[in-house]
């Protein structure tokens, strides 16, 4: 298993595994099959970093054009 620079094992590649999230719903709750609910991060302005709520065009603070995310109905 690889080492990051601070001598820690590197374990981002097992985030998404399925397996995993069941093995920390079971630490978390003590039930077996809890899968853990993953909150969205809140966006923020790529230009002043104020927190946003989604579904702005444009900056209220600075007026900076904000791109929107694209969903695949």
């Amino acid at each position: 298993m690889p080492f990051t620079p601070g001598g820690c094992r590197d374990l981002r590649k097992y985030i998404n595994d399925p397996e995993v999230k069941k093995a920390f719903g079971k630490l978390l709750t003590g039930r077996s099959n809890y899968i853990p609910v993953e909150e969205k991060p809140q966006p923020k302005c790529p230009n002043c970093k104020i927190f946003l709520s989604g579904d702005e065009k444009f900056c209220p603070e600075c007026g900076t054009k904000l791109q929107q995310e694209k969903t695949n109905q």
